[in-house]
């Protein structure tokens, strides 16, 4: 989701706003992409746009207009900006279930550790217990053969 041109713009353009179209040619190099993305955008009124006046070339004596190869100024429109909170809400709400997973698996990790350990400190357990019969056993064994 973040790595969305239509994130970038609905990002950049909440950044910087200041109430006033602005350009944000640079997001993207790719400027057919661009253009289409804020197309899109506009239609489903998240920005408003506006665009750059024309360009005018004059060639051999001929003055000819065409379309300003850049896309067009965007402001970010009230839609706009809570679409975009809940798109950092969804990209929250993403990372924390990536982290109740990741948490959920080293707690069974550390469960199956704990377990091996229980048995094991279960075994050291009953060899002290045997130890100990024995070491009062050869003290008994000792006290009644030094009598």
């Amino acid at each position: 989701m973040k790595g969305t041109l239509e994130y970038k713009i609905l990002k950049h353009l909440s950044e910087n706003n200041n109430g006033k179209l602005i350009d944000i040619s640079e997001i993207e190099e790719n400027k057919e992409q661009l253009k289409s993305v804020i197309k899109d955008l506009k239609e489903r009124e998240f920005i408003e746009t506006e665009p750059y006046p024309p360009n005018v070339k004059i060639n051999d004596g001929w003055v000819s207009a065409g379309d300003s190869e850049k896309p067009e100024k965007c402001k970010i429109k009230f839609l706009g900006i809570e679409y975009l909170d809940n798109l950092e809400r969804s990209i929250i709400e993403l990372n924390l279930a990536e982290s109740n997973i990741k948490a959920n698996n080293l707690n069974k990790n550390i469960a199956k550790k704990n377990e091996k350990n229980e048995k094991f400190n279960k075994f050291s357990t009953i060899s002290n217990i045997i130890i100990g019969l024995l070491n009062v056993g050869l003290l008994i064994w000792q006290i009644l053969k030094s009598e």
